[in-house]
């Protein structure tokens, strides 16, 4: 087998993003760094996305995802149930203020409850907040509960200890330092409707018990946002509120041959989220009217979309729900073909190709976007053969 080096390639798990590709967001953003310190990431500069052993994975890559609860941080304004709220008493792993939710005394079942999380049917939704252990009287755990139509039982989670004591489907616990955890879980709405949020104290699994009037936890932020893991956050108030996108643009393709019509590019992606559609790539022309993109929709399903001159040439379609990635697709005269993590190649024999394309969009589309780690995206001069491009595509190459 004859191997075929890329003319273009760009490793983002380097943490050097290279010159010929710019971002720009002007906001900024609050991101999960290594080893799952919060980190501060500053306008127009790229944030990283590691695995829970430091590993950099790659650059992260997020479109204007919505915090859906609000106020995100103002707990003393949710309604509050067997508790007294102490504004801004104590430090959260930001370094950003924090509030103590305390327990009352006697017979409680005490929690700070919003009422403002609108969902749609059928969709997921991650539920999150970052908590740490307060006065340690008694030691308390924390509860999360969903009311209808977002509900389905109660999620516990030990802060003291860092583990799940019950409701481990979907949830999760990402330590942020100084004793804090983000905590979250993902419920799919089985309406459409505002949803109630519940984040209380708990004695272990027991939503109810005996207060004693100074037990808590810390509470420093919240967020309710599409798919199955915490979205970068973002700070609500009045309103659910966005993030600024992740625009990343390539504009020199001097060195691929896009007049000649021919080409293969390959895209690696890490951390994607079910139930979002995150979008790999978009290789366009000046007028957006003729493109490759490499997307997924919310079915799992991976597609190689090619229009030319604003008409759907091919619409190439493999089924592949990983978290990870790794999609090829080769074009060439009517000939476009797709493989996916080393599966068989599906084509289309019929497309015709532009030959006008200016520019290259990582990780979106320009108004989708990955969510999530973009590892790598190479370009090659040449249509591969299949055989290449199974094995290209293929983890652990």
């Amino acid at each position: 087998m004859n191997f075929v080096k890329p003319v273009l390639a760009f490793l983002f798990n380097r943490k050097q993003l290279d010159t010929l590709i710019s971002l720009t967001r002007n906001e900024i953003r609050n991101n999960l760094g290594a080893l799952g310190l919060l980190v501060e990431i500053s306008i127009n500069e790229p944030a990283y996305v590691f695995d829970e052993n430091g590993l950099l994975l790659g650059i992260d890559v997020w479109g204007d995802v919505n915090n859906l609860i609000y106020p995100s941080e103002d707990f003393n304004s949710w309604t509050k149930n067997d508790i007294t709220v102490s504004v801004d008493a104590e430090t959260g792993p930001d370094g950003e203020p924090a509030d103590e939710i305390i327990e009352d005394a006697g017979a409680i079942t005490p929690s700070a409850q919003n009422a403002n999380t609108a969902v749609t049917s059928g969709n997921w939704y991650c539920y999150w907040a970052d908590v740490a252990l307060g006065d340690t009287t008694a030691i308390r755990d924390l509860r999360l509960t969903l009311g209808s139509p977002g509900g389905g039982g109660n999620v516990f989670f030990d802060i003291e200890n860092g583990v799940i004591l019950s409701g481990e489907t979907d949830a999760g616990m990402i330590p942020l330092g100084n004793g804090f955890y983000r905590c979250y879980k993902a419920k799919q709405a089985s309406s459409t409707a505002n949803t109630g949020v519940f984040w209380g104290l708990s004695n272990n699994t027991n939503s109810s018990y005996t207060g004693n009037g100074s037990s808590s936890l810390i509470f420093a932020k919240s967020g309710v946002n599409p798919g199955k893991y915490p979205a970068p956050y973002k700070k609500t108030t009045a309103a659910a509120a966005a993030n600024e996108p992740d625009d990343y643009l390539l504009t020199d393709l001097s060195k691929l041959d896009v007049a000649g019509g021919k080409g293969s590019i390959l895209v690696h992606a890490k951390n994607l989220i079910s139930g979002l559609s995150p979008v790999f790539f978009r290789m366009k022309n000046d007028a957006g009217t003729s493109y490759i993109e490499i997307n997924r929709d919310t079915d799992d399903v991976v597609h190689c979309l090619v229009v030319t001159g604003g008409v759907t040439q091919a619409d190439i379609e493999i089924e592949d729900a990983s978290s990870e990635i790794i999609a090829l697709v080769s074009y060439k005269n009517n000939q476009v073909t797709l493989s996916v993590n080393g599966s068989d190649i599906s084509e289309d024999l019929t497309a015709t190709i532009a030959t006008d394309f200016t520019s290259v969009i990582p990780g979106g589309n320009g108004t989708d976007y990955l969510n999530a780690a973009l590892t790598e995206l190479a370009f090659f001069g040449v249509s591969l053969d299949s055989d290449l491009m199974k094995v290209y595509s293929r983890a652990g190459r």
